[in-house]
């Protein structure tokens, strides 16, 4: 009793070090309460002794942030030194824990959040195509659907945290059911290749949720818009994803009987000290989340487009301002850090984002959107630049930053007026390259 006491202390340890110097930057959503939920079931065990693969990724992340902040790294450094410890102290385990410790993680919320937005545009011009070819007066703009005067969207709503990430966890949920009945557990490929099979199919059933949303006028007040969507996940995405894994794995997986998780297993010395290790480097760098972000305000300094009041924020992001225009400029970040991307920082000001488009404007592709709070109406649009490349996508800045291509500024303009918005879009030259 003392000893799985003991233990349980020991594996609290990093989760309560993490909480205390990085929980507001990790907002408790519904996937990561999921997340939490689904842990212990989806937790195997065997008699074979743990070894240090889950160590090694945590001191990875751990000498990383050492010189570079990232609330993502540190949340991976806190989750992998609990899978240690857990593996250390009741046997080696199986994977699902730490792909649902990834599929939970702020890094994959991002993604869905904002690099998922050039397949929901896909999708809206697919549906509309599908839709005028029936004879329905329907037109795609951007990411919305135009049908007699009502607006049906493809949002992060829909394609987003609340389907596709909940698949995910209710898809680690099924094959850790197919495990348990078994002394058998998935390989690391067997696992990435069944959740990219639940990744497109919870596309294709939110491609056939908005189909049936346009088709029957059903608006987003309307109780049946959320239960649409939640009926397309298990019809479409988690009923099939079971049938399948139960005749692949018909012969894999024979019956048999689940051993108790044994808590008395011994940690030896080499163990605690590791953990020791991870322990000081959650310590170490976590110091560096009490205080804001020290962005390199010092590529700011020659930044000062004619006509517009300079002023740089305590967040280190250049504001530029006059009577009807708002620039934000934030400094490069390397390719895995967060990039102050407007659809968050907007949104966590209240303000709302919709009719979001790609657009062109000499020869640049770029993000257009409204925002709106209350009464008030802006337009924006924002992109990345550096010295020889101007992008919206965060695959191609990332992927270029990756191969040594750096110094990406993100651009951020709002203006009252759709004309002046254009206008200073046209302008350019924002940098002075």
């Amino acid at each position: 009793m003392k000893n799985s006491i003991w233990k349980i202390i020991l594996m609290i340890i990093p989760l309560a070090i993490f909480w205390g110097f990085n929980h507001q930057n990790i907002p408790l959503q519904f996937s990561l309460l999921l997340g939490i939920l689904a842990f212990p079931y989806v937790l195997k065990t065997s008699e074979k002794k743990g070894g240090y693969r889950f160590a090694i990724i945590a001191v990875l992340f751990g000498t990383i942030l050492v010189f570079f902040r990232s609330s993502s790294l540190f949340y991976f450094l806190a989750g992998c030194s609990l899978l240690f410890i857990l593996e250390k102290g009741i046997g080696k385990l199986n994977l699902l824990p730490f792909f649902l410790l990834v599929i939970v993680s702020p890094i994959v919320s991002n993604i869905v959040y904002i690099w998922s937005f050039p397949i929901r545009l896909k999708l809206s011009e697919i549906a509309a195509s599908l839709l005028q070819g029936t004879g329905m007066d329907i037109v795609a703009n951007g990411n919305i659907l135009l049908l007699n005067g009502n607006s049906f969207s493809v949002d992060p709503a829909c394609i987003g945290l609340k389907m596709l990430v909940t698949s995910l966890v209710m898809g680690t949920i099924i094959l850790a059911y197919f495990e348990k009945k078994s002394n058998n557990t998935f390989s690391f490929f067997k696992v990435s290749s069944y959740l990219l099979g639940i990744l497109f199919g919870a596309i294709v059933a939110n491609f056939i949720r908005l189909l049936t949303l346009v088709v029957f006028h059903i608006l987003p007040e309307n109780p049946l818009h959320d239960l649409i969507g939640l009926l397309s996940i298990i019809g479409y995405v988690l009923i099939p994803f079971y049938f399948i894994v139960k005749k692949l794995e018909s012969n894999s997986f024979l019956e048999f009987e689940q051993p108790k998780i044994n808590w008395d297993r011994k940690i030896h010395l080499t163990s605690y000290i590791s953990f020791i290790i991870l322990i000081a480097l959650q310590l170490y760098t976590g110091r560096q989340f009490l205080s804001e972000p020290k962005e390199q305000t010092n590529l700011l300094v020659n930044i000062n487009p004619e006509g517009f009041r300079r002023e740089v924020t305590p967040k280190g992001v250049l504001k530029l301002q006059d009577d009807s225009a708002l620039i934000y400029i934030k400094p490069p970040v390397k390719f895995f850090q967060g990039s102050h991307d407007p659809r968050f920082c907007w949104q966590g000001s209240g303000y709302t984002f919709s009719n979001v488009q790609l657009e062109n404007h000499n020869g640049v592709d770029l993000y257009t959107a409204v925002l709106s709070k209350a009464e008030d109406i802006f337009y924006t649009a924002w992109w990345y630049e550096n010295e020889t490349e101007k992008t919206p996508h965060e695959w191609n800045w990332r992927w270029s930053s990756l191969q040594g291509n750096e110094g990406y500024f993100m651009i951020n303009i709002n203006c009252e007026t759709k004309a002046k918005l254009i206008e200073l879009i046209n302008r350019g030259n924002f940098l002075g390259n």
